[in-house]
């Protein structure tokens, strides 16, 4: 199994315990970018492996998948990639900044009183 889902678990029920008490964490959202190649499948099912038994076993890991884009510093025209190429489609530079698509992020709970 990855570690992947293991941490984000890990992460998740840490940052919730102190704050939540008796709530019930129903939903966990997360923000994926499509440069960590992480299956969002996978990671669902992963998700409902490393919750089992735990105070998180229920929630549901939804994600939202982030493309990845780049800005040329050369001829400064952005672009979404479809493939995972550093290149700019307009010049042909390899000389870009990756402005989103890398994120790993927990961005909310979605809470149930109990």
């Amino acid at each position: 199994m990855s570690a992947i889902p293991n941490g984000q678990y890990r992460v998740s029920a840490e940052q919730s315990r102190p704050a939540l008490g008796s709530t019930l964490v129903r939903t966990v959202n997360v923000r994926v970018g499509a440069m960590r190649q992480i299956v969002p499948d996978t990671l669902v099912y992963c998700w409902s492996l490393v919750t089992e038994d735990s105070e998180l076993q229920g929630a549901q890991l939804c994600v939202e998948q982030v493309p990845a884009t780049i800005r040329c510093r050369i001829c400064g025209h952005e672009h979404v990639l479809d493939a995972p190429i550093m290149l700019c489609p307009s010049c042909k530079s390899a000389n870009v900044t990756l402005v989103s698509g890398d994120e790993f992020l927990v961005t909310s709970l979605e809470l149930e009183e109990v």
